[in-house]
């Protein structure tokens, strides 16, 4: 009875995850960023608090698309390559999977999450209740939001981005 009633308050919370999710409107570019925390797969966490007075690449993605804008990653990580260390030590690159719907599997995506951080040679993040998706408006889908050193939202957009884009987000985060 016990298991069945967790089960039962689980199922709820991920379908009201899910509604406000549905409902959620993408925060307006020039708007503050909401503060967030968010925690690896090996229980490292961290937050916006953090990385006050320097600019924030979010890649906010669902498990399921982390792929999408695979060649945007790749064009982001050759020119931030290219970016002198001082403008480098100003940037935070932040890729967060949604992990709200995890539930009693949060021990499988944890583990994936330390798989793709060896893979990728980055710490990828997980948003395990969500809150971050819900305070940004993201989408279920693939996510870029370019945060600048005062806060502020100078790129959101969701869905795929094209390379051509990469230019563009990188001048954003380094002035």
């Amino acid at each position: 009875m016990k298991k069945t009633t967790i089960l039962l308050i689980e199922l709820l919370a991920v379908f009201g995850l899910l509604v406000g999710l549905a409902f959620a409107a993408p925060l307006p570019i020039n708007s503050p960023a909401p503060p967030f925390t968010i925690t690896s797969g090996d229980n490292q966490t961290i937050s916006s608090d953090q990385f006050k007075g320097k600019s924030m690449l979010i890649l906010y993605e669902s498990k399921d698309l982390v792929e999408l804008n695979r060649p945007l990653k790749n064009k982001l990580n050759a020119l931030f390559a290219a970016l002198s260390p001082k403008q480098k030590a100003q940037i935070v690159i932040l890729p967060v999977v949604n992990c709200s719907g995890a539930g009693m599997f949060a021990w499988v995506w944890k583990n994936n999450l330390i798989d793709a951080t060896k893979r990728e040679k980055l710490t990828i993040y997980g948003d395990w209740d969500g809150q971050m998706a819900i305070d940004y408006g993201m989408a279920r889908d693939s996510n870029v939001v370019a945060v600048n050193r005062q806060g502020i939202i100078k790129y959101f957009h969701s869905g795929q981005v094209g390379p051509e884009e990469a230019p563009t987000i990188i001048k954003l985060l380094s002035f």
